[in-house]
C-alpha cells in the first residue's frame, strides 16, 4: 500500500496504525531514505521516532525490506498534542519534499 505525501514522494506503509490502550503507532518505510537515516534526520529537528524490525525479522524480510534497518515507527500517546503533530507533518514534509 502507498500513499502520496507529496506528487513526488511515496511512502510505503509497512503497518499501518496498531493501537495499544492509549497509544497508536504508525510504523513505514520511505522510498527516499533509510529509517536509521530518516531517523537521525528528525532527531535533529527535535523530534523521536524509532527505527527498527520490532520483533518482526521474519516478516520484514519476507517483504523484502532490510531487517537490519527496519521500518520507522511514530507514536502517538493521548498526550501528544496538535501542535507536536503539526511539527512532526512539517518535519517530514521539510525532509522528504512536499
Amino acid at each position: 500500500m502507498t500513499a502520496s505525501t507529496s506528487q513526488t514522494q511515496k511512502i510505503e506503509f509497512c503497518f499501518l496504525v496498531l493501537q495499544y490502550a492509549q497509544q497508536a503507532n504508525v510504523a513505514f518505510l520511505p522510498d527516499a531514505h533509510t529509517s536509521t537515516g530518516l531517523a537521525t534526520l528528525l532527531a535533529e529537528e527535535g523530534i523521536a521516532v524509532s527505527p527498527s524490525h520490532f520483533d518482526g525479522w521474519r516478516l520484514l524480510e519476507k517483504m523484502g525490506i532490510d531487517p537490519n534497518d527496519g521500518v520507522l515507527r511514530i507514536s502517538f500517546a493521548h498526550y501528544n498534542t496538535q501542535k507536536e503533530t503539526l511539527r512532526l507533518i512539517a518535519a517530514l514534509e521539510s525532509i522528504l519534499g512536499s
